[in-house]
């Protein structure tokens, strides 16, 4: 099981879906939200798809199968994730994957290079967690 971050499940949802079955996911529950976020903007503002719907079911089955399993905010991962967007300067909905990846030992699929860079100075601080997977350039 790794943690997976919205920009690797969105990546895997719309591009990839070979992505999403490799390995069981953990995520913060604002990583199906997010998700369903990088779909709008891929159907409303890019015209990348015509019908974002049809991603929505994957999506769901997801997290019905636990195949994702979607973490409801617990005070530990609050107090991390604010503790680490302080030390980098860098937003909570970010740092709660990198912070949830660093709590687990867990590694951390992302495409995203703050999360990334994030991380990778952490992990000596505290062992265990690492990034995994390629960047394909940021996903901001």
């Amino acid at each position: 099981m790794l943690v997976a971050d919205r920009s690797y499940i969105a990546e895997g949802v719309l591009v990839d879906e070979a992505l999403l079955r490799r390995d069981g996911m953990v995520a913060p529950d604002l990583a199906v939200y997010e998700t369903m976020g990088a779909i709008w903007k891929h159907q409303a503002l890019l015209g990348r798809i015509s019908d974002g719907q049809r991603y929505l079911a994957p999506l769901a089955d997801l997290v019905r199968s636990n195949w994702l399993v979607a973490l409801k905010p617990d005070d530990r991962l609050a107090g991390e994730t604010y503790d680490l967007s302080v030390r980098y300067r860098a937003h909570q909905s970010g740092t709660v994957f990198v912070a949830l990846a660093a709590m687990t030992g867990l590694g951390l699929k992302t495409f995203d290079r703050n999360q990334r860079r994030i991380l990778e100075r952490e992990t000596p601080r505290r062992g265990g967690a690492r990034s995994e997977g390629q960047v394909r350039g940021d996903r901001r």
